[in-house]
């Protein structure tokens, strides 16, 4: 598998222990910088390592960046049904209109089976494009090119492109599903039919051993047809959760392209938890409160965006549910009103890199102490 150091951002030093805190590193510009407090505040509540909530694992969790979508490998094969008897008593006709609904469920099953692997087979393929177009402005964005470099942006388009081919399976998986699911109801209406639904009085030995075999046979279907479903929709999961994650990941390559250097993968894919579950909010910070990053608007061209990356992707390492806070920070109105309108472009530029809204909030206080405009990202 693929190594990509410009996209799996991990942490790559830890500074000593305050009140028994630890303090993760952070690279920060002159002008975007810790507060002299602890630059990592401690966090509420217990980290939570959580579990994947479906077949899909999102590249936060996963050791490289691109990676290959994947899905089931369950190949499907119904036995021969059990033959008829002779004759055509009442209970044989019953048998044989049964087994004739069983023997058009099991050619439906085997061409869904061949349709599976059909739209499986077509599935890799194309995540194999698009993951041969990612590397390449992985590899693009570590070389240190130029902003906007017209190179990087036209593979970005490329890679779109390979995505929504992707996305575009989506559909012909779906009816598949259906498919499935009907053969499935079909094949346990047959079954009731055999274990209740036909009258045995007056039957022979022969067809009390015909009912026998097709009730096996009709359970061994309904079992089969349930993995395929079950097997089937966790691709469908898998196809859609792999197609969102990479949105996001196109969302902050392409900020990255726009500013020419590299971040790693969108915080959506390192945000993974419902915050409306969460037991513990924590209260809002305050004066006082030691920040996780101050960034300074004392140039006019301040390059924020990489460490502001950085911190907030080692929040969301430490704890996926982890809170925001923007603070816009500044002494007289007039600096105030200037520190608002940089919040706003910094509450976009962490929009714009995955950051769900839902864990991000907005603020602003005087300060007479502040060195200008400034904006205090706080995390919670």
């Amino acid at each position: 598998m693929r190594r990509s150091p410009g996209l799996r951002a991990r942490a790559t030093s830890l500074l000593p222990s305050i009140t028994g805190v630890p303090i993760l590193a952070a690279l920060l510009l002159p002008a975007c910088v810790p507060d002299p407090q602890p630059l990592w505040p401690a966090l509420t509540g217990e980290p939570d390592v959580g579990t994947a909530t479906g077949p899909y694992v999102p590249a936060a969790a996963a050791v490289d960046w691109p990676a290959d979508l994947t899905l089931n490998a369950g190949r499907f094969q119904l036995a021969q049904l059990s033959a008829l008897p002779a004759g055509d008593g009442r209970v044989a006709n019953d048998l044989r209109e049964v087994r004739d609904e069983l023997a058009d469920i099991a050619r439906s099953a085997t061409g869904s089976n061949r349709r599976l692997q059909q739209l499986r087979s077509a599935a890799a393929a194309r995540s194999l494009d698009y993951v041969a177009l990612a590397e390449r402005i992985d590899t693009g964005l570590n070389s240190s090119p130029e902003p906007e470099d017209p190179v990087l942006e036209r593979r970005w388009r490329q890679a779109l492109s390979a995505l929504d081919r992707l996305a575009g399976d989506d559909p012909a998986l779906t009816r598949l599903i259906r498919r499935v699911t009907s053969d499935r109801e079909a094949t346990v209406e047959a079954l009731e039919t055999l274990e209740s639904g036909i009258d045995l009085s007056g039957a022979s030995p022969a067809d009390r051993g015909t009912r026998t075999g097709l009730l096996r046979d009709a359970e061994a279907m309904a079992a089969t047809l349930d993995t395929m479903q079950s097997e089937a929709q966790q691709d469908l999961a898998s196809l859609r959760g792999y197609v969102t994650a990479e949105r996001a990941n196109l969302q902050i390559l392409r900020l990255a392209i726009l500013n020419g250097e590299p971040y790693g993968i969108s915080l959506a894919n390192r945000a993974v938890r419902d915050i409306a579950a969460r037991a513990d909010l924590p209260e809002t910070p305050t004066r006082g409160d030691s920040p996780l990053v101050v960034i300074r608007f004392n140039e006019s061209d301040i390059r924020y965006a990489q460490p502001l990356y950085r911190a907030a992707s080692l929040a969301l390492e430490r704890r996926a549910d982890a809170l925001f806070t923007l603070v816009a920070v500044g002494g007289p109105e007039s600096e105030l009103e200037l520190a608002r309108d940089h919040a706003g472009q910094v509450r976009r530029t962490l929009a714009e890199m995955g950051l769900p809204e839902s864990q991000l909030s907005e603020t602003d206080w005087s300060d007479p102490e502040a060195l200008g405009a400034e904006v205090h990202l706080y995390v919670r």
